[in-house]
């Protein structure tokens, strides 16, 4: 299979710039072993590449300071939206 020189989602990472207000969506499990759909949202210091694990192929990450928090969080870069296209309100995008 050929693949481009680029880290995985290093494209995708051309469409954010550093400060972007961005969201993106865990799972979480409740006492009744019900899933739910959990909306973070937080804002954009950096964007890194490393080397993954076990594929040792380079993946694009988000490091993204979530709102209400001190401590950041490194996130796939294909997990992020940009803040203004969600409406938590509505839940619309």
């Amino acid at each position: 299979m050929k693949t481009s020189g680029k880290a995985f989602g290093e494209n995708y990472a051309d469409k954010f710039n550093i400060g972007d207000l961005v969201w993106w969506v865990t799972w979480e499990e409740d006492e009744g072993y019900q899933i739910h759909s959990v909306v973070h949202e937080g804002a954009l210091i950096d964007i890194t590449i490393e080397r993954g694990e076990y594929s040792h192929r380079e993946i694009c990450f988000g490091v993204v300071l979530p709102y209400g928090s001190q401590n950041t969080t490194k996130i796939n870069i294909t997990l992020l939206r940009k803040g203004t296209n969600y409406d938590k309100d509505s839940g619309a995008f």
